[in-house]
């Protein structure tokens, strides 16, 4: 169960790269000298690449082996991370953006499936439950936590301990992570894309589009008067 729980923790340092900007945005439209509305764009950026790009990006590198693919994504993230936590500018802040926006869809559309992979089809069901969980544990504790150290130590802080996070998960993976055999079987981009005529995708993709508004527009109106997060209110978070 070792690998899947490290592909679990896998997951969570990539939900937490994707969502922790939210919280911060205030903090880099002050130091990148933008206006918040212009900080707000980097969470555009990463969900429109996400969505335009993820079917295509995910149909070319379901070919490659996944053990070395994961262990990819994760020293890709943590490159990120780091140039985010380097940024000078919103111009480099949005690569550091759209690079891990460009690994998160194939991240999660093949991860589930390995992890199918290696348990075998009676306990497929547990493995994606053990990989779902990270989603869980990001959500509950790694942006709000990510909020505590920007509130102490600066946004910068926070993506850099992201992408010491991803570069020990990345270790982790190409030790402990076995290889996996990919699938033969190819489906045609067409046939992936005919998935969105069921009314249950569509509702689902409806869902997670207000839960991005809803995650994105209570930061600028919940700040304080001196523009950072109150310490009290990330801790009620990680207490809930």
């Amino acid at each position: 169960m070792l690998p899947i729980l490290l592909l679990s923790a896998a997951g969570f340092t990539v939900l937490t790269t994707e969502f922790i900007i939210v919280g911060l945005l205030p903090g880099i439209a002050r130091d990148l000298a933008v206006s918040i509305p212009q900080a707000g764009l980097l969470v555009t950026l990463f969900a429109f690449t996400v969505a335009c790009l993820g079917p295509f990006l995910t149909a070319y590198f379901a070919r490659f082996e996944r053990r070395k693919l994961f262990v990819s994504i994760m020293v890709l993230f943590g490159l990120a991370n780091l140039l985010a936590a380097m940024a000078p500018n919103i111009e480099v802040m949005a690569v550091a953006r759209l690079l891990p926006a460009l690994a998160l869809p194939v991240f999660w559309a093949l991860a589930s499936e390995a992890a199918m992979d290696l348990v075998g089809a009676e306990q497929a069901g547990q493995a994606v439950a053990k990989i779902s969980f990270g989603v869980v544990c990001a959500t509950v504790f790694g942006i709000p936590v990510g909020a505590l150290v920007a509130d102490a130590l600066g946004w910068r802080a926070a993506f850099g301990l992201l992408g010491a996070l991803a570069f020990a998960k990345a270790l982790l993976l190409f030790f402990f992570l076995p290889t996996i055999q990919v699938h033969s079987a190819e489906t045609s981009l067409l046939k992936q894309f005919r998935v969105l005529r069921s009314l249950e995708m569509q509702g689902t993709c409806c869902f997670r589009f207000w839960c991005f508004v809803g995650c994105s527009l209570p930061t600028p109106t919940l700040r304080t008067s001196s523009n950072a997060w109150p310490a009290s209110m990330a801790q009620s978070w990680v207490g809930a």
